[in-house]
């Protein structure tokens, strides 16, 4: 329970310190990056899929879990304002800008896969697997971005990405489905969203934290429900290929 405060509030007291010296500019997403494995963005989510399915005992145990851990996690991060201080009045501002160019995100994917691929010392031969289902969640939430807006691209994410894990699953070389559901939990989950609206809560800006924390838990319930109507999806395709073969081979 100590580790998420401790790491929070070191890489929070480097990050302002640096800041504060004009070596590195105090935004909250840059300090998302050292601190994701301690998101509990994925726990949220099944959470929401679990008491969606009446799980309640479970669903509200790991419901309370993740809430508590990100609230460790902004204080921490407040923690750390305080005794080492913020840089400016805007170093809670969050601004998410692309200064690399249009090949970032793509480009972007591809090192979450290899960094979840190396840090779980996933199975050789898994890496491509890993990678399909991590693509086929970005496209999706992409799409469904520019289609349907922020709050419901995680649901067209996580709808196109479940048959895609489950089918990978299928595949003699390909990984459980449950495994390569949690890098892309990762992509999709408002883990970093949910982080910044606590800390601007506790820290400076109420009102745009209590606003961040509410379009988190909604992008939440988009990505279990897009879980939920996933799986039947696939349940449907799985069932239409295995008549297919059977027509074919008949």
């Amino acid at each position: 329970m100590i580790m998420p405060v401790a790491a929070a509030f070191a890489v929070s007291a480097i990050t302002f310190l640096l800041a504060g010296r004009g070596w590195a500019e105090a935004d909250l997403r840059a300090m998302i990056a050292p601190l994701v494995t301690f998101l509990p963005g994925a726990a949220l989510t099944m959470a929401v899929v679990e008491l969606s399915a009446g799980e309640m005992i479970t669903g509200a145990s790991r419901l309370v879990a993740g809430i508590l851990q990100l609230l460790l996690l902004g204080f921490g991060i407040v923690g750390a304002a305080q005794v080492v201080g913020l840089p400016s009045a805007d170093a809670l501002v969050d601004i998410p800008t692309n200064q690399l160019g249009w090949w970032a995100p793509w480009v972007g994917v591809l090192l979450v896969g290899i960094g979840n691929y190396l840090y779980f010392s996933a199975p050789g031969g898994s890496l491509g697997w890993l990678l399909l289902v991590l693509y086929a969640a970005w496209i999706g939430q992409y799409l469904g971005d520019q289609a349907l807006g922020g709050y419901l691209s995680g649901f067209v994410g996580a709808i196109v990405m479940t048959p895609v894990a489950y089918i990978v699953e299928r595949r003699p070389s390909g990984p459980p489905a449950l495994v390569s559901f949690l890098p892309a939990f990762w992509l999709l989950v408002p883990g970093a969203l949910g982080l910044i609206g606590v800390t601007e809560y506790l820290g400076q800006d109420p009102l745009a934290g209590v606003e961040d924390f509410l379009g988190a838990v909604g992008s939440m319930v988009a990505i279990g429900l897009g879980v939920l109507c996933g799986y039947p999806l696939y349940r449907s395709l799985a069932r239409t290929l295995g008549w297919i073969q059977e027509l074919g081979s008949g």
